[in-house]
């Protein structure tokens, strides 16, 4: 048995034997992780972590990911937008859901706070002042627009750099509106329950400017489908550098970013905004060259990859695509400033979802559609980057807008499927228009009523002009051009028109550096001197319903000469449908065919809603002090009559030509006389409404040279309605329909009279209707008698049966 002191000896040797300062570092880190709650940066990130160098650093051990904040990067902007990298099998809607589409984006900085905590900040860019001294503005919308914090880490250590170190893994795994969906996808995808045991952190990419970071979650949707998709979360430095902002303006088409002005106006808030565009800027050394006129390249270009995934034979039509709009560039001073290439292949480090590349992704979806979103630094405007979504059955839609609007031209037109070359060319100009919304461009629904008409049938002038000033117009392709007008198919296809290249050169044109006023004062000046001295370059808005002039899928300055044309190209159409639509041999069945009909009533249709935009229509010119002209004026009452006259042509008086027993025989589909009806009653119903009257009544009131009163409309709608009464023709079975159809939409408007707006419930718009309806009753009632035919007898009785009743109807 030992004694004591041998004991002793034994403790002594054992200290003596461990290793120097071990013991000692221990009780050290004891000591400063109860000072501050740090653990020292050894024992968090070991020499066997694996480490990503980059905009951050960001240390993985096991199978957490810690991030390296150094000082210089606290109150630094940062974004973070999250795409789909791989979208889930039966996880999506319609237009979400797809590898590629950006499901969340933020402008976030770090900021440190109290307790060992750094905070992740939303960015407030709302609100501007540039008075930012001691009692300036600015101090004022400080104190009363804080911004929220997003999310809080905790302070895990300090780097031998001396930066701080939080706990990524938490924030990254987790569900929320950052690293998974927003909340207006997850509304879209019906998301009920969030799974974290089947979640897991993927991959990890670091750049100099940026960190890509690939994430696995796992869902439900509300009828309890899982469904698990691939995050890619970009982190991308917002430049120190600001880009110089340039002013938006309503007579011209560019996205915004839209901000409260402090200072501009002391004595009123100012909504104002500066358009979205890339930076395209001239080296410094070819500045001077680039200021005597001499085309120079960008310092940077605007560069789109093709998604490895695209079928190849479309590849290089996409490539056309976008580079069409070099020709644009060159207006604004630069040359290669825009231009395509196949994505790299067998390269690690490229991958579709890293921010610093723009892509246009190719999407395996029923989808008839494509579009061009962009990202923008909110300070400037500033597009860092885009991912054209390219949604594969756009091919389908092409086929048919085609068809239906140039087959009668085109011969190549007449085979389903369309040859690959066709295809290619209609592929190129849907590119360049889903482009021009990547390069800051709204659509200009404005630009196809430029034109006159019957200069769309001149082959050489189209050739000089193209049919519409604008590809970001919803203009198609060319359907007033008549078969024997000598047109090809190149002078069908609408290409980058004037309007486009004055955009880009307002957009991208680099002045040198001034201050901010001057350059608006010089840019407002040079618009609307541009403006003034060429009428093709006017901008209409898709946003209004107001201008008849802003419509979608319309072509020239006459909406019923233009769709008087369009139907006589349809008409032929109809004629040859069954053997246009029979395709290559061994296609056994009638889909093409009952798919081309339902086209042709569709492009029917649009025609007839053209014309009756007309009634009632305004025209809205912005314009500014320094340029002559209305701002608000009214569609003259001869072009309204014309356009009704039209409208009783092509649709009140029974459209023959769309009853079609042949082809019902073999395709199906509705009845013909329901969907003439169903066409007769919506243009009843917009043409004769409340909303009219009151359109009618701002002419009467402020351009009675112009107007069209509603009376006289009224008595042009019987006239044409009820042309049998006086003649005492048989009524025909769409006639018949037709004018149940008006009666019943008059009592509607009768009885209705709490929806109708107080302006007409006190105004003379009941008074109108109400006379109108007696005198209608006894014209039916005065030409009953003497009717021939009995199924017209019948008719002209349920009518008046049902005029009697109108003043009895309940509110």
């Amino acid at each position: 048995m030992k004694t004591n002191n041998e004991l002793l000896r034994w403790v002594i040797l054992l200290l003596l034997l461990t290793p120097a300062g071990l013991l000692g570092q221990n009780r050290k880190d004891s000591v400063a992780k109860s000072a501050d709650g740090l653990t020292a940066f050894k024992n968090l990130i070991p020499d066997s972590a694996q480490t990503y160098n980059g905009l951050f650093r960001i240390h993985r051990v096991k199978s957490n990911f810690y991030l390296e904040v150094p000082d210089s990067m606290l109150s630094r902007p940062f974004l973070l937008v999250n795409r789909i990298s791989k979208g889930a099998a039966e996880g999506q809607s319609e237009t979400t859901g797809y590898a590629g589409d950006m499901v969340a984006k933020v402008e976030v900085q770090f900021i440190k706070g109290p307790e060992n905590k750094i905070f992740l900040q939303k960015l407030h860019t709302l609100d501007r002042s540039k008075d930012s001294s001691e009692n300036g503005m600015w101090r004022a919308i400080d104190r009363s627009a804080f911004p929220p914090l997003l999310m809080a880490f905790d302070l895990k250590s300090i780097s031998p750099a001396g930066s701080g170190i939080i706990d990524l893994t938490a924030f990254l795994l987790n569900d929320n509106e950052i690293t998974g969906f927003d909340m207006l996808s997850r509304s879209k995808l019906g998301i009920k329950s969030f799974f974290p045991e089947r979640s897991f952190i993927n991959r990890i990419n670091a750049y100099s400017t940026n960190i890509e970071i690939k994430t696995v979650k796992s869902y439900s949707r509300l009828i309890d489908l899982p469904m698990t998709y691939e995050f890619n979360l970009s982190v991308v430095m917002l430049p120190q550098d600001v880009m110089r902002s340039r002013p938006g303006d309503k007579r011209i088409g560019y996205f915004e970013v839209i901000y409260r002005d402090f200072e501009s106006n002391p004595q009123r808030v100012h909504v104002s905004g500066r358009i979205t565009r890339w930076r395209i800027e001239p080296k410094p050394e070819d500045i001077p060259r680039y200021l005597k006129g001499e085309l120079v390249e960008p310092r940077k270009p605007i560069v789109f990859y093709i998604d490895p995934a695209t079928p190849k034979k479309w590849v290089c039509w996409l490539i056309k695509g976008v580079n069409d709009w070099q020709k644009a560039f060159e207006k604004a001073g630069f040359k290669n400033a825009i231009y395509a290439l196949e994505a790299p292949v067998n390269d690690s480090a490229w991958n579709l979802e890293d921010a610093r590349h723009n892509a246009i992704v190719y999407k395996p979806s029923e989808i008839m559609n494509a579009s061009g979103p962009h990202v923008s630094d909110p300070r400037s405007g500033e597009i860092l980057e885009s991912h054209v979504n390219w949604y594969h059955n756009i091919l389908a839609l092409l086929q048919e807008w085609y068809f239906v609007q140039a087959a009668a031209v085109d011969p190549q037109a007449r085979k389903l499927p369309l040859n690959d070359s066709l295809m290619g060319k209609l592929i190129r100009f849907v590119c360049a228009h889903e482009v021009g919304h990547t390069l800051g461009l709204r659509h200009n629904f404005g630009a196809s009523s430029a034109y006159p008409v019957d200069s769309l049938r001149n082959k050489k002038w189209v050739m000089e002009n193209g049919h519409t000033p604008s590809i970001m117009d919803y203009a198609r392709f060319n359907y007033v051009a008549q078969p024997g007008d000598g047109f090809t198919q190149d002078d069908l296809i609408p290409g980058i028109g004037v309007y486009d290249e004055w955009a880009i050169e307002y957009g991208y044109r680099w002045f040198p550096p001034m201050p901010e006023s001057e350059e608006d004062a010089v840019m407002k000046h040079w618009l609307g001197e541009k403006i003034n001295a060429d009428s093709r370059l006017w901008f209409g808005t898709e946003e209004t319903s107001l201008d008849s002039r802003c419509q979608s899928e319309d072509l020239g300055d006459n909406p019923a000469i233009a769709g008087e044309y369009g139907i006589r190209n349809l008409k032929y159409i109809m004629k040859n449908l069954i053997a246009w639509t029979a395709g290559d041999e061994g296609i056994d069945n009638y889909e093409e065919l009952r798919r081309m009909n339902d086209g042709i009533w569709k492009q029917y249709n649009r025609y007839l809603n053209h014309a009756a935009d007309q009634i009632g229509g305004g025209l809205i010119t912005y314009r500014t002090r320094m340029q002559k002209g209305k701002v608000i004026d009214f569609v003259d009452r001869n072009k309204q009559k014309e356009a009704l006259a039209f409208l009783n042509k092509e649709l009140f008086v029974t459209p023959e030509w769309l009853i079609t027993p042949d082809i019902f025989a073999l395709a199906g589909g509705q009845v013909a006389l329901f969907r003439i009806g169903s066409a007769q009653g919506e243009i009843l119903n917009r043409i004769l409404s409340e909303n009219t009257f009151t359109l009618l009544s701002f002419s009467q009131e402020n351009a009675p040279e112009k107007a069209y009163d509603f009376s006289e409309l009224l008595n042009d709608l019987n006239k044409y309605i009820w042309s049998e009464l006086s003649s005492r023709k048989p009524i025909d079975a769409g006639r018949r329909n037709l004018q149940k159809r008006y009666v019943e939409r008059i009592g509607a408007l009768l009885s209705a009279k709490k929806e109708i707006a107080a302006v007409s419930f006190n105004s003379d718009f009941l008074s109108i209707l109400k006379a109108h309806t007696k005198e209608l009753e006894r014209k039916v009632r005065a030409a009953r008698s003497g009717y021939p035919d009995k199924q017209s007898l019948l008719h002209l009785d349920d009518v008046q049966e049902r005029l009697k009743r109108i003043p009895e109807q309940k509110n």
